[in-house]
């Protein structure tokens, strides 16, 4: 917790403490500069999608990303496999960003998250924000926001949970 603390003094001096971005390649880039001190000898990107991440880490950082569907590395249903594949402390730090709202299971995948971690673990979990409630408050129904709504079939990457800061 001490480490987080002393990131956010770092990101917010003089600003704010919001951040946006709004899709996963930006999502990529904000954890990075954010965190690349800490980001060091072997990385696991759990919900890595395309693998955005990987564009910023050197040669010498091994990469390992899994995800449900896009183009990871390794094709991985959290709620059914977990992480049983790897090892205890296989990796120098876990990265988790915007995953667990969509599992059944997210205590399990937890532990297991902490079980694969040698050093770190960087969790993101999305914030049921006002700028995104405000419009459905004012009784504003379309949005711009893209996958939020009611989709005609059911997707397989729907949250589950939601979570909250205020």
């Amino acid at each position: 917790m001490r480490v987080v603390k002393n990131i956010l003094k770092q990101s917010i001096k003089g600003k704010s403490n919001i951040h946006l971005y709004f899709n996963r390649e930006e999502r990529y880039e904000f954890i990075f500069n954010l965190f690349k001190n800490y980001i060091k000898n072997s990385v696991l990107d759990v919900g890595c999608s395309n693998g955005y991440l990987k564009r910023y880490l050197t040669d010498d950082i091994k990469y390992v990303g899994i995800d449900i569907e896009g183009e990871p590395d390794f094709i991985v249903d959290l709620e059914k496999d977990k992480l049983t594949m790897f090892k205890d402390k296989s990796f120098f730090v876990v990265i988790c960003t915007d995953v667990l709202e969509h599992l059944d299971n997210l205590h399990e995948i937890f532990d297991e998250l902490t079980r694969v971690s040698k050093k770190y673990i960087i969790i993101s979990l999305p914030n049921s924000w006002f700028l995104f409630k405000f419009p459905l408050v004012r009784g504003k129904t379309k949005t711009d926001f893209k996958f939020y709504g009611l989709p005609k079939n059911n997707p397989p990457d729907r949250h589950k949970w939601f979570f909250n800061y205020d």
